[in-house]
């Protein structure tokens, strides 16, 4: 714990593998581990989380806090090193049009909704500048080995909800070289929000620069106003472990897999 040593937190992890190699293995010894305070992960990543705070007097347990939980669970007992930015800032979307013939905006429910003609908004994320510049060069302690993960979550508008809705996502290099695009093509909505999950393994730290997401939606209805498809402000995380590919590939597979299994049992 704090003042002790490794000062516990999402350090907690390590401290117990250097406890367990060097006395147990080391020298022989055997030693008992005492975890306190388990619900810190949950108390302060989300319950005092600032950027959090508005929206948990509305939904205290929403997909968006109990998969950040989840995340910090993992992190805090099995070491997983993650980073994660919500592109909510509406200055860098580029859009077709805003209004009555484009989307509509609503920041406090951070909902973006289309109309009856085609809607299109694409952002370009700098992960050098999102990651490192907002955590102080940790982005560099990732390891040569981590997965880039996109969640998207996206529904339709009544009365007709089989809204229409595509996502483009596109992984450059340094160089500005395509390395890998998601496209699923076009989708067609339903009542429940439907969280999209997109994962691309990394073997070289610096092997994806930025990331695009181009996204187009539109009602189905033709009616005049929004209602149309409705969209969130999609999240990128990295989640990256030790040196050792192998390790990382697991726990990081794991994690996704899990984010998938949550959805698909709550949504599908």
């Amino acid at each position: 714990g704090r003042g002790t040593y490794g000062n516990g937190q999402y350090d907690t992890a390590e401290i117990v593998h250097y406890l367990w190699h060097e006395l147990s293995r080391s020298h022989g010894k055997t030693t008992s581990i005492g975890l306190f305070a388990p619900a810190w992960t949950f108390e302060h990543e989300i319950a005092v989380s600032n950027h959090l705070r508005r929206s948990l007097d509305d939904d205290y347990c929403s997909d968006e806090h109990m998969q950040l939980f989840r995340l910090n669970e993992r992190r805090f007992w099995c070491g997983i090193k993650y980073l994660r930015y919500r592109c909510s800032n509406r200055s860098e979307w580029n859009v077709n049009a805003i209004g009555a013939k484009g989307w509509n905006v609503d920041e406090e429910k951070d909902e973006w909704t289309a109309c009856h003609q085609w809607c299109t908004r694409q952002t370009k994320v700098c992960l050098m500048d999102k990651f490192v510049a907002a955590t102080a060069g940790t982005y560099h302690c990732m390891g040569k080995c981590y997965q880039i993960v996109i969640q998207q979550s996206v529904c339709g508008t009544g009365p007709n909800y089989a809204d229409l809705y595509r996502i483009v996502i596109e992984f450059y290099n340094a160089s500005g070289k395509l390395v890998h695009t998601f496209d699923d093509g076009q989708m067609t909505m339903s009542p429940q929000w439907k969280h999209l999950v997109y994962e691309y393994a990394v073997n070289e730290l610096n092997a994806v620069s930025n990331v695009v997401i181009t996204e187009h939606a539109k009602d189905v209805e033709y009616w005049a106003g929004h209602y149309g498809t409705k969209v969130k402000s999609p999240v990128i995380l990295l989640i990256g472990d030790d040196e050792s590919g192998n390790e990382h590939e697991h726990k990081s597979t794991s994690i996704v897999a899990s984010m998938r299994k949550q959805q698909q049992l709550r949504y599908d």
